[in-house]
């Protein structure tokens, strides 16, 4: 039986990081709620989406990388490629929304 292959430690630290991402952008919308939905220039509540944003790119880079690593599982790292992926898009759509309502 050939010895088993480690998992990526990039791939988890994608989903982790991933995970993170939605913390930060739900605590977002939780103060958002404070201001009546729209975000001002300078506001705690934009600069939370900005850090989640690049929090989630972040992630979305480490599961790539994990992709890459030789003689290790993948699927940690196939995750946390395909869950940080559509984030970058809603965030954008979220930060468009609340700059023009």
């Amino acid at each position: 039986m050939p010895p088993s292959r480690k998992q990526s430690g990039l791939g988890i630290a994608s989903i982790v990081v991933f995970v993170l991402a939605i913390i930060t952008i739900y605590v977002a919308g939780g103060i958002s709620p404070k201001t009546k939905g729209a975000f001002s220039n300078g506001s705690p509540e934009l600069t939370l989406v900005y850090a989640g944003f690049i929090i989630d790119v972040i992630g979305f880079f480490l599961g790539i990388a994990g992709l890459f690593r030789s003689e290790r599982r993948k699927g940690c790292a196939i995750a946390g490629s395909l869950l940080t992926c559509p984030m970058p898009a809603f965030a954008i759509f979220l930060l468009l929304g609340h700059l023009y309502p």
